[in-house]
């Protein structure tokens, strides 16, 4: 979700030197922003361009001359293939390949999996917003965009459409929370103690009808030393038959952390069921001394929104408070109800330069009116137990 949106629009705007026949392109309100002014529109572009105008309703129509809108479209293209390169590069999807069709208003997707993912439903709102740049740049008219996803047989898992989706997930609370989940247990191991305690897991339903659960894990480290928290898998089974319905791996945030302190595992499993049961976490926890220091960042100035999409926008601040340059740092997100249960998680990852301090924006699907927004917010670098 961090490409959404925002993921172009400085590179988009790299408009070149005149030409000898003139492109109107009209970009939507949503680029930028309801408090846009000639100048703001003008610092983006370096004024870059034949002209500009500002409509009432927020939109900004640019003249563009042939050389101009030529070397525009090389960019919005260029932008857009490197991104999906990330997208097959990036571990948290499970895209064998993507297929941009029918000048970026279809997508195919082959996945490596029969099922989609809670980061592939996710991606839906990306691929929409790719395909929806690089038309209205072409000034080629549409009214969809589509993302086709594909499972290793070559059968169609599901189609999704700009046209028709409500591309926000809406989470359904299920209120079967496993027990195992709700005690807290004392662990120990090669002399490494911690406490498996205050989880929380649910049942949700994603957009595109496939179902999930989440499942939020805290670790307190109950011991005198260091320890490293590693990925970890963790089971989802049917309680009575011990069948079962899905697995994932989790990551830690923050993944060190020091006697006294407190971490979070969080994972999202696609289940291999609909209908409703009575269901059990099992974890296989890898924690283990730490050989590093933990290297953390305050986080500041945290402020929630939503934007014209439905979808939630956190903003706030990270700084580096050491004389060295950072990478990659990762922002972490808690998210509580108002019952005080933790709910949902966010992160991002930034670089940052000795002694820096900058902003930070996340996109995500919309929270509900229904929760209260509390959290827990921090910052870590990202470190190899070695």
């Amino acid at each position: 979700m961090k490409r959404i949106i925002a993921f172009s629009l400085c590179i988009v705007l790299l408009f070149s030197a005149c030409g000898n026949s003139d492109k109107e392109i009209t970009f939507p309100a949503a680029f930028f922003g309801e408090d846009a002014t000639y100048k703001s529109i003008d610092d983006i572009n370096n004024g870059n361009y034949k002209s500009a105008t500002l409509n009432e309703d927020g939109s900004v129509t640019f003249i563009l001359s042939n050389t101009q809108h030529k070397e525009l479209m090389t960019n919005v293209e260029t932008t857009i293939e490197d991104s999906l390169d990330e997208l097959l590069n990036d571990d948290t999807y499970s895209f064998v390949s993507i297929t941009p069709k029918n000048n970026y208003q279809k997508f195919e997707i082959e996945l490596s999996t029969e099922a989609i993912g809670l980061p592939e439903a996710l991606s839906v709102l990306v691929f929409y917003t790719y395909g929806g740049l690089y038309n209205i740049c072409s000034g080629i008219p549409f009214d969809n965009i589509s993302v086709i996803f594909i499972d290793p047989n070559g059968d169609i898992i599901q189609t999704a459409n700009s046209s028709e989706s409500e591309f926000t997930p809406e989470t359904q609370i299920s209120n079967s929370t496993s027990s195992a989940l709700q005690q807290e247990v004392e662990v120990s191991k090669k002399e490494i103690t911690y406490k498996e305690a205050t989880h929380n897991s649910f049942g949700w339903t994603d957009s595109l009808g496939n179902p999930h659960y989440t499942i939020i894990c805290r670790i307190d480290n109950t011991c005198d030393t260091n320890i490293f928290l590693n990925p970890s898998t963790f089971d989802i089974v049917e309680t009575s038959t011990d069948r079962l319905l899905g697995t994932g791996t989790a990551s830690a945030y923050p993944t060190v952390i020091a006697p006294g302190k407190s971490s979070y595992y969080y994972t999202d499993i696609t289940l291999n069921q609909t209908s409703k049961l009575e269901t059990s976490v099992v974890s296989h926890l890898k924690i283990e001394d730490a050989k590093v220091e933990p290297i953390n960042f305050p986080v500041t100035d945290v402020t929630f929104s939503t934007d014209m999409y439905g979808c939630t926008k956190i903003m706030g601040r990270v700084e580096n408070t050491t004389s060295e340059e950072q990478n990659p740092v990762v922002i972490s997100i808690m998210i509580y109800d108002r019952t005080g249960r933790p709910f949902h998680h966010e992160s991002t990852y930034v670089s940052l330069a000795p002694n820096d301090k900058m902003g930070f924006e996340i996109i995500t699907y919309a929270l509900g009116t229904e929760y209260n927004v509390t959290y827990d917010a921090g910052a870590f670098v990202m470190q190899y137990n070695y």
